[in-house]
């Protein structure tokens, strides 16, 4: 398992601090306004930081696959889909900062909604460690209940998620568009990492 630093365009920075402004402020004004619940679990962390960790590294992963951000505004999050690469839906899971004995998890299996986990950490604000990807199938698999400071997870090891540029080359060979591209013809193909 290789970690991939993605070291950020400027622009990248600009545009992740940017959306992230913009989605706090709506949040914000949603629960203030009753409209959505903030169900934040971490006290660590400003809600305006959360997004702007979860921006960059969605830039990040969109620098690397040349896959563009979703860009959208949701008034109740984005229901676990942060890009479409290649006919595919991706979610991107980004961690304040990466640890010896890395995770990636949810709070729950229904929480994963996409085709797909990208794990990122931040190594600096400029500069965004990819951990790897993970396939739903092999997640809801391998995960185990564990705590790491804020209750009950699905966590996965980082030595169960697959190298980016596995995932990169899979769909860049199934075209742009994903045509052919299903969970049952990546297992039939042998990919380890479904």
């Amino acid at each position: 398992m290789t970690r991939e630093l993605v070291r950020l365009e400027s622009r990248r920075i600009i545009t992740a601090a940017h959306d992230a402004a913009i989605i706090h402020a709506t949040k914000d004004i949603s629960i203030r306004a009753g409209v959505v619940k903030d169900n934040s679990v971490c006290t660590t962390m400003d809600a305006y930081e959360k997004h702007f960790i979860g921006q960059l590294g969605q830039q990040a992963i969109s620098q690397f696959t040349g896959a563009p951000c979703d860009g959208k505004l949701y008034l109740y999050g984005d229901r676990g889909i942060d890009m479409i690469f290649a006919g595919q839906a991706v979610q991107i899971k980004t961690s304040k900062r990466s640890y010896q004995n890395h995770h990636a998890y949810l709070d729950s299996l229904d929480e994963f909604k996409a085709d797909w986990l990208i794990e990122c950490s931040l190594h600096t604000v400029a500069c965004v460690c990819v951990h790897g990807f993970i396939s739903k199938y092999k997640f809801a698999r391998v995960c185990f209940n564990g705590n790491l400071g804020y209750g009950k997870r699905k966590l996965v090891k980082e030595s169960d998620l697959t190298d980016i540029d596995k995932f990169v080359a899979m769909l860049n060979s199934h075209g742009i568009d994903g045509e052919g591209l299903s969970l049952a013809s990546a297992k039939a193909n042998g990919d380890l990492f479904v």
